[in-house]
């Protein structure tokens, strides 16, 4: 008989124990948390950008755009210009093509309004190097000054270049 009760002992506390995570795992309250959860907060609306940090945007875009080669977010910001698209299909011709840029990029210097939607912009532009495909031979271009009037177009969503034309080196 006391073999008996030294078999089933353990036997029974493994199902009390079973029995007891089954029905503590199947409780259907959820545990209360003890302190409230913060109000969920508006959603912050888009951070306005000015004329200038948007010209700034995109010539900090077009140098990444130049030295990666990933043409999407730099085409989403200049639909329609025609300078831009022109640029961005070179720029995937020559990636596309197992070449490679390594541009300085260009730096604002200023920017004046000049128009309803047009902007003066004057960069600095530090020399490019470049490789148009596979093994071919590397060619550069020098940095310098070059003035331009860009053309914006303000949308809900903030600006996007519609145009940009070279005035000045």
């Amino acid at each position: 008989m006391r073999r008996r009760n030294a078999t089933l002992r353990p036997l029974l506390c493994a199902g009390l124990l079973s029995l007891t995570l089954l029905l503590t795992g199947c409780a259907e309250d959820e545990p209360k948390p003890k302190f409230e959860e913060p109000a969920a907060s508006p959603t912050p609306s888009p951070v306005e950008e000015t004329a200038e940090e948007f010209i700034k945007r995109w010539a900090l875009l077009e140098k990444e755009m130049q030295n990666t080669g990933e043409t999407e977010e730099y085409r989403a910001i200049t639909p329609g210009c025609k300078a831009c698209v022109t640029l961005a299909d070179r720029v995937d011709a020559i990636y596309g093509a197992g070449g490679y840029i390594k541009a300085g990029g260009r730096t604002v210097v200023s920017t004046q309004p000049s128009g309803a939607n047009e902007h003066h912009v004057i960069v600095t532009i530090k020399p490019t190097t470049y490789v148009e495909t596979t093994g071919g031979p590397e060619q550069s271009m020098a940095g310098g000054t070059s003035e331009y009037l860009v053309t914006l177009k303000e949308r809900e969503s903030g600006y996007v270049l519609t145009d940009y034309v070279k005035i000045a080196s």
